[in-house]
């Protein structure tokens, strides 16, 4: 319930801002535990290559759009 609720904030300032929103940042991360801290929270350093992956990804396909 906490993470739609989350998610659902991030949409509704994205749409209200007419914003992007980045989709899943964790695309490749989250079904590795091995790539999150003690915590199973937060992705740990190994995990960051991956999710710059995913962030550039998207990222680049907003800037090219005119």
């Amino acid at each position: 319930a906490f993470t739609q609720q989350f998610e659902k904030g991030y949409q509704t300032l994205a749409t209200d801002y007419h914003l992007p929103l980045l989709k899943s940042l964790l695309e490749g991360v989250e079904s590795d535990p091995t790539l999150f801290q003690a915590d199973g929270l937060h992705p740990n350093a190994a995990a960051q290559p991956r999710i710059m992956q995913n962030v550039w990804r998207q990222l680049q396909a907003m800037l090219s759009k005119p």
